[in-house]
């Protein structure tokens, strides 16, 4: 299996480079780790939009042994934080035409709703909530309490654009993660914040103090409003540069989420 995740990493630059998509190179190399959890559950992505993440996180799940994934994004513009760049009415042909393109169209189980909707039925076990969706302050919330009971000890929650100015990722990873006994491990891989679900095991002292830390730092950028003045947005850049969100040893950093124990499994 590491041999296969070596092979895919060495080949991501291409993969990233074939779909039009908001996460970098370094996000995708952090999205590729997680079908590699050792935990039972599915993969659940919500905002998949031209298929960018969809098309990694199933390129990895594959390697992984994992048949497929689950992902759902209504596909039209329903937030006033989605993005705009592609014509209107034509994204649901872009992002099933980039999944053909890419060959993993069979390993998506694909639901064209809205998040909301999707969790009238959900029954499965989720070992990776990845939410790249509705980044208004009410939309991420819903998606993280929507599903947060469905979680398995040891499963990963990842919100996407923490470190940009929306209102709601920051917020949830601030009050919902870091100031959360729920969550152990914790961290920012780039713009993406994440955290590692203990289900009611008590945080080490190494992961009070790692929350504390990037709750003191993330809680300055926090407070500086959305819509900026140039003076703001510059203030904005520094402090956030001085938060930690450099890429992890990703070999190191799954046996760490892997040595998770719970009395739980």
């Amino acid at each position: 299996m590491q041999k296969g995740l070596n092979k895919l990493l060495e080949s991501l630059p291409l993969l990233f480079a074939q779909t039009e998509g908001h996460i970098s190179e370094k996000e995708a190399r952090f999205l590729t780790l997680l079908p590699f959890l050792e935990f039972p559950g599915e993969i659940l992505e919500i905002g998949s939009y031209k298929g960018k993440s969809t098309i990694i996180l199933a390129k990895a799940a594959q390697i992984a042994g994992m048949k497929k994934i689950y992902a759902c994004d209504p596909l039209f513009q329903s937030s006033a934080t989605d993005p705009e760049d592609y014509p209107e009415n034509q994204l649901p042909e872009i992002f099933q035409n980039n999944l053909k393109k890419s060959g993993v169209k069979d390993l998506i189980h694909f639901h064209k709703v809205k998040s909301k909707e999707l969790s009238r039925t959900w029954e499965q076990p989720i070992k990776v909530l990845w939410i790249d969706g509705d980044h208004t302050l009410e939309g991420a919330n819903l998606d993280f309490h929507l599903f947060k009971k469905h979680l398995v000890p040891g499963a990963i929650v990842a919100y996407h654009d923490v470190l940009h100015p929306f209102d709601g990722p920051i917020d949830i990873f601030i009050k919902e993660m870091l100031q959360s006994d729920d969550f152990g491990d914790c961290g920012l891989w780039g713009s993406i914040g994440w955290a590692q679900y203990i289900k009611g095991e008590i945080p080490t002292e190494k992961q009070k103090r790692r929350k504390e830390i990037l709750y003191r730092k993330l809680r300055k950028l926090y407070i500086i409003p959305t819509k900026q003045s140039k003076i703001l947005k510059l203030k904005y850049n520094f402090r956030r540069s001085r938060i930690p969100h450099k890429e992890e040893n990703p070999y190191q950093w799954l046996r760490t989420m892997n040595s998770f124990k719970s009395s739980d499994l």
